[in-house]
């Protein structure tokens, strides 16, 4: 599976069942605890989407930097996207 791919499904699995919240802010406090329980990795290894940025950023063609940027748009706009129940 492709860097990018893996990133959209691990952040479709993360918001997937955060979605049956009703009120945004609550969506939003429970990415972040899911984020804060993830931080040792995060510190040790770094953000996957944002180490996947950097580096397809260096590419030339340009192709791959604009699809890790939909990543992540899509968690941009997902806390106050309307929940998928």
């Amino acid at each position: 599976m492709p860097a990018q791919a893996w990133c959209a499904a691990r952040l479709d699995e993360l918001t997937g069942g955060l979605d049956r919240l009703p009120d945004p802010r609550d969506r939003l406090k429970g990415l972040i605890e899911a984020w804060m329980s993830g931080r040792d990795v995060a510190a040790r290894y770094g953000s996957p989407t944002g180490t996947l940025a950097v580096e397809v950023d260096k590419r030339a063609d340009g192709t791959l930097d604009a699809e890790a940027g939909r990543v992540i748009r899509l968690l941009l706009a997902w806390p106050c996207a309307t929940p998928r129940s």
